[in-house]
């Protein structure tokens, strides 16, 4: 399933067996493959925004008008889990980055993302300019997320847009081949 993060923003958390978890308020993308490693979220019971918690995409069973996870136990606070250490030090993102082309033309800020729900791969990016929303925008067309801003493409033809693109790259080779 294809679907936009601000559809997901608020989504509720349920174990197996349907019962209430929390909400989904953000997620975790790791900046050199747009891969969404996992989301952040708020646990029942919690009232405050500092109390975020962290469930790994893997945790997953099911992604629809809920997110089904196998049991209470998967959420956990990030710092946790080792192997996250590196990307949550990143100070790179998708969301709220300024977007840039080769040649510097500003095109927005990226507003929103759309994914995959079955690989968990960012697809399209969704930039706002001055409130006004831009033209989405293929991860094909991203060469390199920096610090202060994404920088993509000058090209826009869908031809072109086969072209390599080091998000992409890096992407596969994290992806097992199958035979």
């Amino acid at each position: 399933m294809h679907i936009r993060f601000s559809s997901c923003r608020g989504l509720e958390i349920v174990d197996s067996s349907g019962i209430l978890l929390g909400m989904v308020i953000e997620p975790l993308i790791q900046a050199d493959t747009g891969k969404i490693l996992g989301f952040y979220c708020v646990p029942m019971g919690a009232f405050s925004l500092r109390n975020t918690k962290y469930i790994s995409a893997l945790d997953i069973i099911h992604f629809g008008t809920r997110i089904t996870i196998r049991n209470e136990e998967v959420i956990c606070n990030p710092e946790e889990i080792i192997r996250l250490q590196s990307v949550l030090e990143d100070k790179r993102s998708f969301l709220r980055q300024k977007i840039r082309t080769e040649s510097g033309e500003k095109i927005g800020i990226c507003a929103d993302v759309q994914f995959d729900t079955e690989t968990m791969h960012i697809e399209w990016l969704f930039p706002k300019k001055f409130f006004k929303w831009g033209d989405a925008i293929s991860i094909h067309r991203v060469l390199e997320v920096r610090q202060n801003f994404i920088l993509i493409s000058n090209k826009s033809k869908m031809a072109e847009e086969s072209s390599s693109s080091i998000i992409l790259e890096r992407a596969a080779s994290h992806i097992p081949e199958t035979s």
